[in-house]
């Protein structure tokens, strides 16, 4: 199997799609690590992905595959690259207007070329900047109407869908799906530590809420096997390229017998989850608008009422008093806040280490201060400490003088 690079790739094309004649000089680009522009950075997680243009304007998109995922290093089987080529030429034939041309399918080698489209825009950062699609509506809509109506029994022999199901088993990623979505909703069961023990227990609480757990399975049961239409699995606003009269559809190697609402209900989730993202930041923003007096005694009901619910204790309510007290008189006394709260913020980290530091080292202390690197760190935290002490020694001899 080739693996495609920067320096081979040319003479791949050459060799395998003689008939794309590229005008010197030609450019390559690997998508998704920051050779192109956000509106054109389309895929390139998961494998890795080409532009190859020439001087002549031409351009197209080699898109390869291999047994472990470009930026996470998971195993996970290189075939994908075929079942997306030929649902890809599928859909060609279904809604070509929506799926970028092909040029090779090189399933010995897990490539394919396809048309660049990034003559047009990825969704997801247009709508981020409030831009508007008067036709994605009508247009996606047609996409899944006609590729899944025209995949589905509604339409094929009962025989004729049976093997086009079994032959888009596609049983590795459909697992990702499966359990993705509906099983592991936070992703793993380690929870990051800098948001403290409070989250983590929330988490869990949620995770594995004994009723919640029951309803997962239950739709991911649904999910499995419920195989109404070939669905794209993967319908979202990063793999949609437009503009305001065109659309493409690209990344479809995730495509499987699934239920006609997944791909609906995928891409309108994603898309409220932006409409969310967007009316929470501008709501954010007026917050500073209003009045100290109003703000404030809702922000102290708020850290009342929050203190108290997290444990149900008094107590807490105490702590919540002495350093709301310890706050006021920093203010008052001109004293940084910044520092404290990064120190409470940073301390459980330190800890954590401090201890993984002395149990590597078997509670010998010198590992602090033997390690070339520790020294450099301790002679940096030193210079930073001093700093402030040595500014106010100029600035005071300046004015004696």
């Amino acid at each position: 199997m080739i693996i495609l690079t920067k320096e081979n790739i040319l003479s791949y094309i050459k060799e395998h799609v003689p008939s794309l004649q590229l005008k010197e000089p030609v450019k390559v680009s690997m998508i998704g690590e920051g050779d192109l522009g956000e509106d054109v950075e389309g895929d390139g997680y998961c494998n890795y992905v080409f532009r190859v243009s020439d001087a002549d304007g031409y351009s197209y998109i080699v898109k390869q595959s291999t047994e472990h995922l470009k930026r996470r290093g998971r195993a996970l089987t290189p075939t994908r690259n075929r079942f997306e080529y030929e649902i890809m030429e599928l859909r060609a034939k279904i809604v070509p207007q929506y799926v970028p041309a092909l040029y090779l399918g090189d399933p010995e080698n897990n490539v394919f070329i396809m048309e660049d489209v990034s003559n047009l825009k990825l969704i997801r950062f247009q709508m981020n900047k409030n831009h508007l699609f008067p036709e994605l509506a009508k247009q996606g809509a047609q996409y899944l109407a006609a590729t899944h109506f025209y995949t589905s029994e509604f339409y094929l022999p009962t025989e004729e869908y049976r093997k086009l199901l079994a032959h888009f088993m596609n049983a590795e990623l459909r697992v990702v799906m499966e359990d993705g979505i509906f099983l592991h909703i936070f992703g793993s069961d380690h929870y990051d530590a800098a948001c403290g023990p409070e989250f983590e227990e929330y988490c869990k609480s949620i995770r594995f809420d004994p009723n919640l757990e029951f309803q997962r399975y239950k739709l991911r049961h649904l999910f499995m096997s419920k195989s109404e239409t070939l669905i794209h699995g993967d319908f979202h606003t990063s793999n949609i390229f437009a503009d305001d009269t065109h659309l493409k559809v690209i990344d479809m190697e995730y495509t499987f017998g699934a239920p006609f609402s997944y791909d609906l209900g995928f891409i309108i989730a994603n898309i409220m989850m932006l409409v969310c993202g967007l009316i929470a930041v501008r709501g954010a923003g007026k917050i500073i608008a209003i009045p100290g007096a109003v703000l404030m005694p809702i922000v102290i009901t708020l850290c009342v009422v929050g203190g108290y619910a997290v444990n149900n204790s008094t107590f807490d309510l105490l702590v919540v008093a002495i350093f709301g007290t310890v706050g006021y008189l920093m203010i008052k006394c001109d004293f940084p806040q910044p520092p404290l709260l990064l120190a409470m913020i940073l301390e459980p980290i330190a800890e954590a280490n401090f201890r993984r530091a002395l149990t590597i080292s078997q509670n010998d202390y010198s590992i602090f201060y033997t390690s070339p690197v520790a020294c450099i760190i301790l002679l940096v935290s030193l210079l930073v400490l001093l700093k402030p002490v040595y500014d106010d020694f100029r600035a005071g001899r300046k004015a004696a003088a």
